[in-house]
This record gives structure tokens, C-alpha cells and sequence, in this order.
């Protein structure tokens, strides 16, 4: 081959490889890295993709709002307090276990609150053996859900109703006066945690007492503590001072609320 004709090929590539030289390195660098060529951005994954899901909205409570509307429907049951709250609960969770179907049903909050209405007789008295006349349960799990419900905090009294004087005293003077009542339906949901040396209690009552007494490091009764809807302890009170009254013992549970 001519020479002359040699030299113009040699440097017409290599004019040709200098116009080119970003192709042929992008084209390298993806060789080297094994990876194809970058994804155009208008391809990026859309909102609720698995890549880019969506956060979930927040769900309304229906128990919230089946007790808001029976409420307005039964003026009474706003006197009642957490009655209404502990009794709507005590339904729901039967329903759940005994006939779960009717949860399908996007009316069951209004329906049950209308039945838990009902039953109070107009928030006045609650079920037996769930929660007394006074406004106390028994029933710690449920409590806390009532509480949720309203925004309140728990009154726990563990006690020995039949046998500690103490006790006796405090449950005299304090806390079945009508004073301290009217203060509770306002403030907390009452939790009775008993244990009697007497009095009967089913199985589930004295393994839940027993669990929340070492939970709580209870040591002596009365013990009095306030604790908030999600089980955390804001403090407690052991003892009372007989003659004290509920005047004094309502300040030092406000104090102890506002921690």
C-alpha cells in the first residue's frame, strides 16, 4: 500500500476517534461497571409503587365515634363517665370472640352503641360483673381501651377490701363519698385491684391482680397510683391517713396527673 494513503487512514481515525472520545468512554465505563445506561428520570416509579409506596392514611377510631354519637343521642350517658366506655368495650371484645361477623358490618359502632345504650339505661348503671355501680371495673384491659377512648388517665386502687383497715377507711371516707364520684366521672376510669381474703374472684381476676402488682412493684395496700392509657405509671400513694377526707386526697392525685 502507498504510504501516503497509509498516513491519511492512520489520521483520519484518529481525527475520528477525538470528535467520538465521550461516546467511546461513557461506552467503557458501562462495559467495566456492567451496568446498562442510566435510566431516564421520567421513568422513575410512581407513588404506591413497591419502590415509592404510599404512607397509609390514619384511620378514624369507630369506638371514638360510635360514643361520640350515642352521646348525643343519650344526653345521660355524658353523666356516666367511662361507664358508657368500659361497657361499649366489654361488648366489642364478646362480639369479637362470639360473633365476628357483625364486625363486617360498617354500622356495628353506632349498633353497639346504640345496645350498650340500652343497657345502661341511660348511662345510669353499668352490667354486673364488669364494673360497680360506683364507676369501678375490675377488668385492667379494658380500662386502659376506655381510657384511650376519652382521653383520660386510670386510677388503679389495689386493696384488701374484707381484711386491711386502712382500706376500709380510704373506701369510707374518700372514695365512695360523692365528692370524690363526681370528680372520677370527670377525670379518670377506676380500677379496683383487689385482694380479699374472703370475697370470691374468678381466675382471671386474681392472675391479672397478681401480674400488675409485680408490674407496678406494689408492696402494701392501700396503694393508690395514677397511670396514663398506655399502662406507664405517673406515680403512686401507699397508705392513708384516716380523718384526711377527699379534699386532700383529689389535690394530690391532680398533682400527680399534671407530671
Amino acid at each position: 500500500m502507498n504510504k501516503s494513503i497509509l498516513l491519511l487512514v492512520v489520521v483520519g481515525l484518529a481525527v475520528a476517534g477525538w470528535l467520538h472520545r465521550e461516546t467511546i468512554s461513557g461506552w467503557m465505563a458501562q462495559r467495566t461497571a456492567g451496568e446498562g445506561p442510566a435510566e431516564d428520570a421520567s421513568q422513575s416509579p410512581e407513588a404506591g409503587s413497591p419502590g415509592n409506596p404510599v404512607k397509609p392514611s390514619v384511620t378514624p377510631n369507630p369506638a371514638a365515634e360510635a360514643v361520640a354519637q350515642a352521646r348525643k343521642i343519650y344526653p345521660a350517658l355524658a353523666k356516666a363517665g367511662s361507664a358508657f366506655n368500659l361497657h361499649f368495650v366489654a361488648l366489642f371484645n364478646e362480639m369479637r370472640v362470639s360473633n365476628s361477623a357483625l364486625l363486617a358490618h360498617s354500622d356495628w359502632p353506632i349498633q353497639l352503641a346504640e345496645r350498650t345504650a340500652k343497657e345502661l339505661g341511660g348511662g345510669a348503671l353499668p352490667r354486673s360483673g364488669s364494673q360497680g355501680a360506683s364507676g369501678w371495673t375490675d377488668n385492667y384491659a379494658e380500662a386502659l381501651e376506655s381510657a384511650k377512648l376519652d382521653n383520660k388517665k386510670l386510677l388503679l386502687d389495689f386493696t384488701g377490701s374484707d381484711w386491711c383497715g386502712y382500706c376500709m377507711a380510704l373506701e369510707k371516707e374518700v372514695l365512695s363519698t360523692a365528692k370524690f364520684q363526681a370528680w372520677a366521672r370527670e377525670n379518670v376510669v377506676l380500677v379496683r385491684l383487689d385482694f380479699p381474703k374472703n370475697h370470691p374472684q374468678s381466675t382471671r381476676v386474681k392472675e391479672q391482680n397478681t401480674a400488675l402488682e409485680a408490674k407496678y412493684s406494689v408492696h402494701g395496700y392501700p396503694t393508690i397510683m395514677i397511670v396514663d392509657a398506655n399502662g406507664r405509671s405517673l406515680g403512686s400513694r401507699s397508705g392513708y391517713t384516716p380523718g384526711s377526707g377527699p379534699d386532700a386526697f383529689i389535690a394530690m392525685l391532680e398533682t400527680t396527673m399534671r407530671r
